[in-house]
């Protein structure tokens, strides 16, 4: 059995991240967020960052992130419906529950939202890694975006190549279009829908990579200065910006 969507968002809403957190973690407040020793890693300096406001954590130590439910996934061992019925019972509200299963509607979302989390990741590593970003790292540095803003909101860079991506990430060529990751081209092959840029992903409320927002660095010849992903299952710019 699933739980009804509405109940998982309502929720999410009722709850908040950093009294969930602090019931884990001493946190102190820091400007507008929240700051403590991550519950994930071994450290002695505090790399643990809650922001409420978005309702996330992330460690810049280990890179641990998500949302409350993740959190609690993470810190009781358990899954996302285990989470989420903890927090429920915490917070007195009565879960339903589908009867049939999943739909294949959500299914499908949920296949969709997993091949954005790893085209995120891919472009992120390319970011902070590859030789042919160090010009992107360079413009963000220049614009004030420093390592840990990047690392923080999953930043990337997509590689002057048509299909780098499209070849290495390991997703099904149905999920890429669907996504608007990567398109069919005239010549029956797939390729990727974004080029030399900077990439800033869209995330929903709760966390979920939809769509993303790409940049050209300076000096390049394409005429379209910034690039957003097109509408699809699962990101509405309507809806979402």
């Amino acid at each position: 059995m699933a739980i009804v969507d509405e109940d998982i968002e309502r929720l999410r809403a009722s709850v908040s991240v950093v009294d969930v957190v602090q019931a884990y973690v001493a946190l102190r407040k820091v400007g507008r967020n929240w700051s403590g020793l991550c519950p994930f890693h071994a450290e002695k300096s505090a790399s643990f960052t809650v922001r409420e406001e978005m309702g996330r954590y992330h460690c810049f130590g280990c890179g641990a992130s998500g949302d409350v439910f993740k959190f609690i996934q993470e810190i009781e061992h358990t899954d996302f419906v285990g989470a989420v019925e903890q927090l429920a019972t915490k917070a007195g509200i009565q879960l339903r529950y589908t009867t049939g299963g999943e739909s294949k509607e959500r299914l499908r979302r949920k296949k969709l939202i997993e091949a954005m989390e790893t085209a995120v990741e891919w472009y992120h590593q390319r970011l902070l890694t590859s030789p042919d970003a160090r010009e992107a790292r360079e413009y963000l540095r220049r614009r004030g975006l420093s390592g840990d803003i990047a690392r923080s909101f999953k930043l990337g860079w997509a590689p002057d190549d048509w299909d780098a991506m499209s070849r290495e990430l390991g997703v099904a060529a149905d999920l890429l279009r669907d996504t608007g990751l990567a398109f069919t081209n005239k010549r029956d092959r797939m390729q990727d829908s974004f080029r030399a840029r900077v990439l800033f992903p869209i995330f929903s409320d709760s966390g979920e990579p939809l769509a993303f927002g790409g940049r050209i660095l300076p000096g390049s010849t394409d005429p379209a200065k910034y690039k957003n992903s097109p509408e699809t299952v699962v990101y509405s710019k309507s809806r979402t910006l």
